[in-house]
């Protein structure tokens, strides 16, 4: 097979298979499910490949409308056309994405710059070539990776002429545009991607699709020619012995954090569409008029309403026939469901019973499942920008460092009680000096869950005054209690309690 024909031709599996619903969950992320209808009567509707219904229909050799607006069963093209202009998209998806990304972010992150030589410190807060700092970027990541489940970053030097010359710079490549790759001792093999490009022949401007092949050896640029061939455009030496790309999983599944509230998305927008076509017609009106009737077609013609429908046989009276004005509760409280399964999904808010006997320390918090999400986005973020970072260093000839990026995970105010009684739990069991410190400080940094903020110089103090301190009689009672497991209480003891 032809170097050629293994760039045209061929493609991973995700990517054939899954390409639709990627494009699917970039356009609800970008709010942009309405799209537009394309003129062509023949035009495959773009919603054909994620329906699966409709699936065995769509024609990928046919040009798509760019719209996610469902086209009713029997419904003219100028109908259609007129309730996509109208269409109205929530773009429930991109908030709720915003919501996680916030939470990831809110903690901040640390770098261990004293294990970074100074000219990387310096380079870093140009991440991409345009100014986007450390931290930006790793925004940007957890956005992919949480939007999509999947996020790949490209690091390359700065090519020869340009004003940063020999530097590293790294961009985010879109999963659906990565078209082909394969691992080999724990790094890619080689990476196939798509990428707009655009060139000049003197002032004329050409726009092309790119596709970019990089193996441990090369780097391989080609596109279509002007009769429609693939052609190998340039081919560069790989110096740097690897394929410099990092890549990271939303979990093992690699799905879409937003998955669900994209289809409740896609859902809503097409019922709102419909009832709102509902509303405008309830203020049409149709002339009917009895079929059979001879001379009916000539006494129609003097009127001047041009809209009228032949009633079957039965049908006495000429009247005017409204559109029904009434059963429209049942859409309205379909759209106010499918909204409430959005708020539902996004799991993003602390949620208690309403019950006054309910006590404060057994009320039912649902912010759980979105912690463990969090943690897991966590860790995916850190491994794309440390393996970038690393990247980073290959590129400047500087020696690898390691994990120096950490995200900090303070996405909930801790359950101070159950902290503390971890905590002194260990000490009671006896960890050890150097342990007990270390957890006397963690206890001390919990404090601020409740306000307690030390300033850098009351840290530093503190931290003193741990080291001094020596252990009081009191506390050492409390400890040989808390190193004991907790006892339950009885049904009776439990009873009385209700009572009171």
């Amino acid at each position: 097979m032809k170097l050629e024909d293994i760039i045209e031709k061929q493609y991973s599996k995700e990517y054939k298979e899954n390409l639709d619903h990627m494009l699917f969950l970039r356009a609800a992320i970008d709010r942009n499910l309405r799209g537009k209808v394309d003129p062509e009567e023949d035009a495959i509707p773009k919603y054909a490949n994620i329906i699966p219904q409709l699936r065995k229909r769509a024609n990928v050799e046919k040009r798509r409308d760019t719209t996610y607006v469902v086209r009713q069963q029997i419904e003219s093209r100028r109908s259609y056309f007129n309730r996509v202009v109208l269409a109205v998209d929530g773009g429930e998806s991109g908030k709720v994405l915003r919501e996680y990304v916030g939470h990831l972010a809110r903690g901040g992150f640390d770098i261990a710059y004293k294990d970074l030589p100074s000219d990387f410190i310096d380079a870093v807060q140009d991440m991409d070539g345009e100014n986007t700092s450390i931290k930006d970027f790793a925004d940007s990541v957890a956005w992919e990776l949480l939007g999509m489940g999947k996020a790949y970053v490209l690091t390359l030097p700065h090519p020869a002429g340009h004003p940063n010359e020999g530097t590293p710079y790294s961009q985010i490549i879109k999963r659906e545009d990565v078209l082909d790759c394969a691992y080999e001792n724990g790094g890619f093999k080689f990476f196939k991607y798509k990428a707009e490009h655009c060139f000049y022949d003197g002032l004329e401007r050409y726009e092309v699709e790119k596709i970019v092949l990089i193996t441990q050896d090369e780097f391989i640029t080609a596109w279509y020619n002007d009769k429609g061939k693939m052609t190998i455009q340039s081919r560069e030496q790989n110096t740097l012995g690897v394929v410099p790309v990092a890549e990271g999983w939303l979990g093992h599944g690699a799905n879409s954090i937003i998955d669900s509230v994209a289809t409740l998305q896609f859902v809503t927008m097409n019922a709102e569409s419909v009832l709102s076509q509902k509303i405008r017609q309830q203020a049409m009106n149709i002339l009917c008029v009895p079929d059979g009737a001879s001379d009916i077609d000539s006494q129609i013609q003097s009127l001047s309403a041009s809209i009228y429908i032949k009633e079957p046989n039965g049908s006495k009276d000429t009247r005017w026939a409204g559109y029904p004005s009434s059963g429209l509760d049942g859409d309205f409280k379909y759209i106010e469901w499918n909204v409430r399964r959005v708020s539902d999904l996004a799991s993003l808010r602390y949620k208690d019973s309403t019950s006054t006997q309910t006590s404060g320390y057994s009320k039912a918090w649902d912010f759980m499942d979105t912690d463990a999400v969090l943690q897991i986005a966590a860790t995916g973020v850190e491994d794309i920008i440390n393996q970038t970072i690393g990247f980073w260093m290959l590129i400047l000839g500087q020696a690898q460092v390691g994990k120096v990026f950490t995200v900090k995970r303070e996405f909930q105010p801790k359950d101070l009680l159950q902290t503390l009684q971890i905590i002194l739990q260990a000490i009671g069991i006896g960890v050890g000096e150097t342990a007990e410190k270390g957890l006397k400080r963690l206890t001390r940094d919990s404090l601020r869950h409740i306000g307690l903020n030390l300033s850098e110089e009351d840290r530093a103090k503190s931290d003193q005054e741990i080291e001094q301190a020596t252990l009081n009689p009191v506390v050492n009672d409390i400890l040989s209690i808390a190193g004991q497991p907790m006892a339950e209480p009885d049904a009776d003891e439990t009873e009385n309690d209700n009572e009171d």
